[in-house]
């Protein structure tokens, strides 16, 4: 990414970092909604994770970067708060695929993070569980079956809210998966009359493999 030898090697990764507090900056002088960073942070989470080893921690770091720059700003609505306690059990659930131990600067960025949350956030069992580090993989695996049955169910019973819940696990799958099969997943889970059975089914039916290099990342909001 530069042909710059040494310890300058390093530049394009602490320029990310500088777009993304650049970009948050932009956010703080309400130039665009909540709804932008959250979309933002699933990709780093998922964008091209083919390409994404166990041991490279960096989106890691960006989502700390952009959730502690933005955070202080976007909590004080409900909407946001919401978008937050959905966003963060993928997030944990990344974190746990990573190799650990985190190097130090990175272990206190993360905890740090968490600990801005959690003052922001009004106190509730609610926030307390869905910010909770989880103890083990599957655990977290059942959490997001569970959040995701929920936003679905939510979906079928009300249509009309434009970028609902359901929109945001179908953008989720979209990025992890081709265009074409995230279709596919949207059309049969979106509407269904059960629609945390029909995301089982579809998931188990289908297999999707992982998204190939090349397919790009357009955006499929319902």
């Amino acid at each position: 990414e530069t042909d710059v030898p040494g310890e300058l090697s390093a530049l394009p990764a602490q320029r990310r970092l500088l777009d993304l507090k650049f970009f948050g900056e932009l956010y703080n002088y309400r130039l665009f909604d909540a709804s932008l960073i959250f979309e933002v942070l699933y990709q780093i989470l998922f964008y091209a994770s083919y390409n994404d080893p166990p041991y490279e921690t960096f989106r890691v770091r960006m989502a700390c970067a952009l959730l502690e720059h933005t955070a202080p700003y976007f909590l004080d609505s409900v909407a946001a708060r919401k978008k937050l306690l959905r966003f963060m059990p993928y997030f944990y659930r990344y974190v746990m695929t990573k190799n650990k131990p985190f190097p130090v600067d990175l272990d206190f960025a993360f905890a740090e993070t968490l600990e801005l949350l959690q003052s922001l956030l009004p106190a509730s069992d609610v926030v307390s569980q869905m910010l909770k580090f989880p103890e083990s993989i599957a655990t977290i695996n059942q959490t997001i079956a569970e959040l995701e049955s929920k936003l679905l169910w939510h979906n079928s019973r009300n249509q009309s809210q434009g970028r609902s819940g359901a929109a945001t696990v179908v953008y989720i799958y979209h990025l992890r998966y081709s265009t074409e099969q995230a279709q596919q997943l949207q059309q049969k889970i979106v509407g269904a009359p059960d629609s945390a059975a029909a995301l089982q089914a579809a998931l188990e039916g289908n297999q999707m493999p992982p998204r190939t290099a090349g397919a790009g990342p357009n955006k499929i909001w319902p």
